[in-house]
């Protein structure tokens, strides 16, 4: 029976907190400077993660290259240290 009451008081208080903030003013200009603000991050940080993402992709290649290089450079010696 408690819990009944309690999500009543809940509903109201949330009921008037919205009602209120909605109508408020000052609130509604600290939305819109907040929802600006984080599209202008989510913005650069998609820019941010695009430039990421081709600076990866130049390095995969000379990773790439890398690995050939020192595959090779193994597969020598062993077959150096294998003749002895």
């Amino acid at each position: 029976m408690s819990q009944f009451f309690l999500r009543i008081a809940n509903y109201i208080a949330n009921e008037l907190i919205v009602k209120g903030l909605a109508n408020n003013r000052a609130f509604q200009r600290f939305a819109l400077r907040t929802a600006g603000h984080v599209d202008k991050v989510k913005a650069t940080g998609v820019e941010h993660s695009g430039k990421l993402a081709k600076e990866a992709e130049k390095h995969v290649g000379l990773i790439g290259r890398f690995m050939g290089a020192l595959q090779k450079e193994v597969e020598k010696d062993i077959r150096k240290f294998s003749r002895k």
